[in-house]
């Protein structure tokens, strides 16, 4: 994860090395991993609080971590095994140092804290990259409009850290350049004003809330409403330059970025941006405006929607590798071959079904475990030709299980054309908030062939003949 990983692989290491040391302590059932993300995002609360009384006071700094804490879209982000939720803690601490700087309070140390929370944060995701640089370029403005600024060396000071962190988080800055990365993301659909609805309603409304209705209304009328607030009552500038400017710089990097190099408009590297939007809903909550009541009603109507549709979560809002796996247990076992489209990741049936010994990828010829990836070397899960899978497919003796995500799915109809038809089929889709399928591709296919009756019969026939040969 520290060498080859970085170019390889697009996220980078830090949380894999934080849940792995949770795992040596806690364990590693799906209560364990999860937990971690649980206990980062709970501390966050505390933060959010902390980042509120520096921009506020303690009224608002309360209401907002209460917001943050009931925010659909964080809870849902807090029960994943993935960084998202850990991610929070160096965002907040990165706000928290640079709000305090431009305050012109903590010096040395604001400017530390700073330097640390932005290179745990690049280590933690990638995208981190443009949350820097959006704080960066956000803060410098705000302390060159500054004349003391200019005075107390607070402008150098900030360009040298922000070169620091350039300097310690380099690796992973080259790693971003290499194609290697640039192929994990090619699953990533370009930039369209469908996408940019999802993520604000995702984002706003919950992860788990049906995107057009009632989301996307809701997020729209949320947005709408806080925008008014700021412009009837302007908050202070430092107030604006947290809640406001930083996100949108941040957005506006992502944007240009999806549109010129490489798309990666996706909700959940949004998921920080509910720390300033929480502390938005309670400056409009407190301000005491014509504005509030409506406010009111529409803030807090949708974290109760969000709530009712997180809280009312199936089991198969992610990938259903739980149900899957379970569906076809018996022939994951004693089948003779377990084959895995070329974009499903092995770790999630390697972890429902850990004895699973006889899996292999789909790939264009034969392959060692290491050539296909870092989780198929971890795992020791070699590549198969197309032509070898049909051809044992083909074979009225095998027993052979073909497993696909949504994104492989499209390869089976070339795989069925070549090969006998399947004895069960099956397909698992993600359900939303709404147990519907969700709108986006997402679930599991299982294809599973066994042996043919008549082959199996002969073979069953033709031992009995024997045993009774052997007794005579």
């Amino acid at each position: 994860m520290w060498t080859a990983g970085l170019h390889s692989e697009s996220s980078p290491p830090l949380y894999y090395m934080a849940l792995g040391a949770w795992i040596h302590v806690f364990g590693s059932s799906e209560a364990a991993l999860r937990s971690l993300s649980a206990v980062a995002s709970t501390f966050a609360i505390f933060l959010v609080y902390r980042l509120g009384v520096e921009l506020f006071d303690r009224r608002h700094a309360i209401l907002a971590a209460a917001l943050f804490a009931l925010s659909a879209t964080e809870i849902y982000y807090a029960q994943e095994a993935r960084c998202y939720a850990l991610l929070l803690i160096p965002v907040l601490a990165m706000l928290i140092a640079g709000a305090r700087y431009v305050r012109g309070s903590g010096g040395n140390a604001s400017l530390a804290a700073y330097i640390v929370a932005a290179i745990v944060a690049i280590y933690t995701h990638t995208t981190m990259v443009f949350a820097v640089a959006a704080c960066g370029l956000v803060v410098l403005a705000y302390v060159l409009a500054d004349r003391r600024a200019l005075l107390d060396n607070r402008v150098t000071s900030w360009i040298g850290a922000h070169l620091w962190v350039g300097l310690l988080a380099l690796p992973t800055l080259i790693a971003m350049m290499d194609p290697l990365q640039r192929q994990q993301l090619t699953w990533i659909p370009s930039v369209s004003l469908h996408q940019v609805g999802a993520v604000l309603s995702n984002t706003v409304a919950g992860t788990l809330t049906p995107g057009r209705f009632p989301g996307g209304i809701l997020a729209v009328a949320v947005v709408g409403i806080l925008a008014v607030s700021i412009w009837r009552q302007m908050p202070s500038r430092r107030f604006l330059m947290i809640a406001v400017a930083i996100p949108g710089a941040y957005i506006a990097l992502v944007t240009f970025v999806s549109l010129s190099v490489q798309p990666i408009l996706l909700s959940r590297i949004f998921c920080w941006t509910v720390i300033p939007l929480c502390l938005i809903e309670a400056w409009a909550l407190l301000t005491d405006d014509w504005l509030r009541p409506i406010a009111v009603g529409v803030i807090l109507g949708t974290v109760a929607v969000g709530l009712c549709y997180q809280l009312g979560i199936n089991p198969d809002a992610k990938e259903p590798w739980r149900e899957a796996t379970r569906y076809v247990a018996t022939e994951l076992h004693q089948g003779d071959l377990v084959v895995l489209a070329p974009g499903t990741d092995p770790a999630a049936p390697k972890y429902y079904v850990p004895k699973l010994v006889h899996v292999a990828m789909l790939s264009s010829e034969a392959l060692a475990p290491s050539q296909l990836g870092i989780m198929p070397g971890l795992l020791g899960v070699p590549g198969i030709p197309y032509q070898q899978v049909a051809s044992l497919i083909n074979n009225p003796l095998s027993r052979t299980v073909v497993i696909a995500a949504a994104a492989d799915t499209a390869m089976l109809p070339d795989l069925l054309r070549v090969t006998r038809p399947p004895n069960e089929s099956a397909y698992f889709p993600c359900r939303g908030g709404d147990n519907q399928p969700t709108g986006f591709a997402c679930g599991i296919a299982v294809l599973v062939w066994r042996q043919l009756p008549a082959v199996t019969e002969r073979t069953a026939n033709s031992g009995a003949t024997a045993s009774a040969g052997a007794v005579e």
